[in-house]
């Protein structure tokens, strides 16, 4: 993540929610002054300026008061959404730590499947096990999921149109990042990955890291050179 540069009152600050639309821009003394009047916290919000690379959470530009609310229960972090669509949450390029201070990284690894295994389509596993997927895109998050690549893909690898499921299989989205950065040299997902899923989805990531759950990747071009990343996550209760 980019250093944050100091932003004065007169800085326009785009604000973002999960499965919402951009809201502002808003100077800092609005947004101090919504704070105090405890309109939102700074754990609610996603925040953008011109200067920024990315977006970060609201409590991290500089002059947002860290004590104008408490930390989000259990410690989640919202994950900003670019718009939202019927079929999943569109969220920021990397979340950010929670406010409170770092915690050491997890004795578990999540059970992946074998690198070898990605250079085929097909999970090969039943899709009655499948509960979440991750959409990991460089390109517009919409945009990617309305592709008639991924759905043809999604498809292949599920072995059934996901449509149909509805909201038992938890769709989001992760848009405009680097894909290339998604896996370790081994071939492996990268620990910001594992970050960024965790904010959207603590509960889930916490039993992926118990080993409750298959995870599954698939990576793939779709239309304009726009690479995609899929997660795919198979209780294993169900397999």
């Amino acid at each position: 993540m980019g250093m944050i540069k100091p932003t004065g009152d007169t800085m326009l600050i785009h604000l973002c929610k999960p499965g919402g639309q951009q809201e502002g821009p808003y100077t800092l003394e609005q947004i101090k002054q919504d704070l105090a009047a405890s309109k939102y916290r700074e754990t609610d919000y996603w925040a953008w300026h011109e200067g920024l690379p990315e977006w970060v959470p609201l409590y991290m530009i500089p002059g947002v008061p860290a004590e104008a609310a408490p930390a989000a229960e259990g410690g989640e972090v919202p994950v900003t959404a670019q718009a939202e669509t019927p079929a999943a949450t569109v969220s920021a390029v990397e979340p950010a730590p929670a406010p409170a201070e770092p915690q050491p990284p997890p004795a578990e690894t999540p059970e992946e499947e074998p690198v070898a295994a990605r250079t085929q389509v097909s999970s090969g596993m039943p899709v009655a096990a499948l509960e979440q997927v991750f959409m990991f895109t460089t390109g517009d998050g919409p945009a990617a999921w309305q592709s008639p690549t991924v759905a043809r893909m999604l498809k292949e690898i599920v072995g059934e149109d996901l449509s149909a499921f509805g909201d038992e299989v938890k769709r989001d989205v992760v848009a405009r990042c680097a894909v290339a950065e998604l896996l370790k040299p081994d071939g492996s997902i990268s620990e910001a990955v594992w970050r960024a899923m965790a904010a959207h989805r603590p509960a889930l990531i916490q039993q992926a890291r118990e080993r409750l759950y298959r995870v599954c990747v698939r990576t793939f071009r779709i239309e304009a050179g726009t690479t995609v990343a899929l997660v795919l996550f198979y209780n294993k209760q169900k397999l």
